[in-house]
């Protein structure tokens, strides 16, 4: 196994981890075989099974029944460039999402940590959420308002371990929310993963969220955070955003459907 392929299972395992209400492991542990799913999420268009390990005509068959009967697309998630990958072309599944795993190293990274202006201030919140997260939240990623709520809150009670700390970050301008970032912490192996970074239509392009990650990953960096994951679309404007924050990217999960 490359040191690559390590570093992301240990990004995807915390990602699950953050989002255990929906993963369930299927066989072995979460670097075997897992299953995504989100029958009771409305906005959310698959249920997937990850396959880490040989991805085999029989693990197909195992859980092919389940993934039809589940109400959602059926997807199976590899990592790029494996014998999984090949395998799933061989097959003729459709391609359908490519995701960028990225990490930045907090400890070596040096923050162009800017003072907040009078216009601006953020307001930093656990559950439950802000009314003005989700209304931010609804308008960044175009969805109805009752799906961003469904979507927040099934993070709720997703993990009650006591080292996760879950937070939500809101930017305001001038008293309006403009900027949102949701950051999951793991104070004993001290990293975070990153989520739901999002502006307002109406303030994009302004360096909003900018300014909100600096100071996310600035507080994150004081109280001894190493490292900050993320996922995102490969190849997007939000990938290459990312990068000038200090995340380089360590791996790509290509998500396979049946074609259509």
């Amino acid at each position: 196994m490359s040191e690559n392929h390590e570093k992301l299972f240990e990004i995807l395992e915390f990602h699950f981890r953050c989002n255990e209400n929906f993963v369930s492991i299927l066989d072995g542990s979460v670097q075997d075989y897992c299953y995504l799913e989100t029958d009771n999420l409305t906005s959310a268009h698959y249920n997937t099974v990850f396959a880490f390990k040989e991805l085999t005509n029989e693990i197909l068959s195992k859980y092919s029944e389940r993934l039809k009967n589940a109400g959602k697309t059926p997807a199976v998630g590899v990592i790029a460039g494996t014998d999984n990958d090949a395998k799933c072309k061989r097959l003729g599944l459709e391609l359908s999402q490519e995701t960028t795993w990225m990490k930045c190293n907090l400890s070596e990274v040096s923050l162009n940590y800017e003072k907040l202006e009078n216009e601006f201030f953020i307001e930093s919140n656990s559950f439950p959420y802000s009314e003005d997260f989700l209304d931010v939240f609804s308008k960044s990623f175009f969805v109805h308002a009752s799906e961003a709520k469904e979507w927040i809150s099934a993070f709720e009670n997703s993990n009650k371990n006591e080292n996760l700390d879950e937070r939500f970050f809101v930017l305001y301008r001038l008293g309006t929310p403009v900027s949102i970032a949701f950051l999951a912490s793991d104070f004993s192996q001290r990293f975070s993963f990153l989520y739901n970074v999002g502006t307002h239509p109406d303030f994009q392009h302004q360096g909003c969220s900018r300014l909100l990650l600096n100071h996310v990953m600035k507080n994150a960096q004081d109280v001894g955070t190493k490292e900050m994951y993320l996922g995102t679309q490969r190849d997007s404007v939000a990938e290459k955003f990312y990068t000038t924050l200090g995340f380089s990217p360590v791996g790509v999960t290509h998500l396979y459907t049946e074609s259509m």
